[in-house]
């Protein structure tokens, strides 16, 4: 297993997320989550990005494992209703907005 297939597996599995699951939301097999997962084919950066915002990591993450893996994903699949392509547009969402806040703060922005 290569370190970036080994990093998507221990997201997937640290988010509770099946194969399936994953495959459903990149619209692509299971088997080739699987042979992405050991090594046997790369991601293509398509599907990296969707990843990135699904998991609320940094493609730097993923690729080198450099950064840090947020403990907390902001919405999760709890409810089974929420497709994981709603659950990653609303991650992507929320992390804009604490990156405006940052920037806020960093020159003293007042609301």
């Amino acid at each position: 297993m290569n370190k970036i297939g080994t990093r998507l597996k221990q997201l997937r599995k640290h988010f509770k997320y099946t194969q399936k699951d994953i495959a459903d939301f990149l619209d692509i097999s299971q088997s080739l989550v699987a042979k992405i997962e050991t090594g046997e084919r790369n991601i293509k950066m398509i599907q990296l990005h969707k990843l990135c915002n699904l998991y609320v990591v940094s493609p730097e993450y993923i690729l080198y494992g450099e950064g840090k893996l947020t403990e907390n994903q902001l919405f999760k699949k709890d409810n089974k209703k929420i497709s994981l392509e709603t659950i990653s547009k609303m991650n992507r969402i929320m992390l804009n907005l604490h990156e405006m806040q940052v920037l806020a703060e960093k020159h003293n922005i007042k609301r």
